[in-house]
């Protein structure tokens, strides 16, 4: 019974009307011939379709997990919103850092092409200036009441009358109508017909205690440098000592003009020296151990320079040393001019009571007029 075959027989497979499920569980009694189910192939086919099962579960498992269905410790949203990450985020991430980093070598690349722009630009203006001195300066002489003129020669008294200038009743009378321009043309034809005949204008000051006549110039410099000049030397350079003139003295008695700055040079000093005079007196200093003169561009400094001496007609210049950018020194020689070239500062003495081949003659305060002295 048990090894018996399948056959065609329509009793050999009798139709179960129970589910398969149900044929599994059958048993001898439940058929009406008694055959027993070959349970050992039903079990293998079961086993198949388990099998099956668990796979198709495994699948769906799978898809399920794919599609984000099954969450287990985190991992599931992780994977779910990684590939947005990919695509959308780290591009967008990549995009900005790079615009960002263009950006930065943008600036840098104009910060560059500007710093060249503004050298090109220096450079253009520091040969154009450097044409020039780093100091410029200007030069006249100051107006002193307390003056004279010095002649190398003698002259006559119609001479002096005609030069020294007009008497007080000439001013009361007409002078004081006349307009100013003209007043001041008269008066520089007077100067002019003077140093037409060899004369040198002096002035009557005081360094300390020691009273002498010299000259007296008004001196402005201006910086001509982009970077800030720095006057870090000043001095005094003689360059001729000659005898001087005894021809004929014409005094201007009166005080000195006050001054912005006053600055006293002692010609008769063997090493003359630059030293300022105090305002409300007190003792003498060097200039730049009082007086720092830091010049910008187009920057200007004034100051009187009072030059004395007692004894010999001096020819002498100014020597400046200044200082700008790192570390650029440069000197620049002041003259009568304000030039490095001109006609250098000229000192003549002069000696009210010294002995004058032509004469010396004293202006009367009171009436203007120039009488012979001796």
């Amino acid at each position: 019974m048990f090894g018996r075959s399948h056959s065609s027989s329509p009793h050999a497979n009798p139709p179960c009307p129970q589910s398969r499920r149900r044929l599994l569980k059958w048993t001898p009694g439940d058929h009406p011939e008694g055959y027993i189910v070959p349970m050992k192939i039903e079990s293998r086919r079961g086993s198949e379709r388990t099998k099956i099962n668990r796979e198709r579960r495994r699948r769906r498992f799978v898809a399920g997990t794919k599609r984000g269905k099954i969450r287990q410790h985190g991992t599931v949203e992780q994977k779910r919103w990684w590939p947005w990450i990919t695509i959308v985020v780290v591009p967008a991430i990549i995009a900005t850092a790079g615009a960002l980093y263009s950006a930065h070598l943008s600036l840098q690349q104009a910060g560059r092409q500007e710093a060249l722009a503004q050298s090109g630009a220096n450079q253009a203006v520091d040969a154009e200036l450097s044409a020039k001195p780093a100091v410029i300066a200007s030069v006249r002489e100051a107006d002193y009441t307390n003056s004279s003129w010095v002649f190398s020669r003698p002259l006559s008294e119609s001479t002096v009358k005609s030069i020294a200038g007009y008497p007080y009743a000439w001013w009361r009378n007409k002078g004081q109508h006349l307009p100013h321009d003209v007043v001041s043309k008269m008066e520089q034809e007077l100067v002019d017909k003077k140093r037409s005949l060899g004369g040198f204008l002096t002035v009557y000051d005081c360094l300390d205690s020691s009273c002498k006549n010299g000259s007296s110039h008004l001196v402005t410099v201006v910086g001509n440098r982009r970077e800030k000049v720095r006057v870090v030397d000043i001095r005094v350079k003689v360059l001729d000592q000659t005898e001087a003139p005894h021809g004929t003295l014409i005094v201007y008695p009166g005080e000195g003009a006050n001054a912005i700055e006053r600055i006293g040079i002692d010609l008769d000093d063997p090493s003359p020296r630059v030293m300022l005079i105090p305002e409300n007196g007190g003792d003498l200093r060097p200039l730049l151990d009082v007086k720092s003169i830091d010049l910008d561009r187009g920057e200007q400094q004034g100051f009187e320079i009072i030059a004395l001496t007692s004894n010999y007609r001096v020819k002498w210049e100014l020597e400046l040393t200044v200082a700008y950018g790192q570390s650029t020194k440069e000197k620049i020689r002041i003259r009568s001019d304000g030039t490095e070239n001109g006609a250098p500062f000229d000192t003549v003495p002069a000696n009210r009571d010294g002995n004058y081949s032509g004469g010396v003659y004293v202006r009367d305060n009171s009436t203007g007029e120039f009488p012979r002295e001796r």
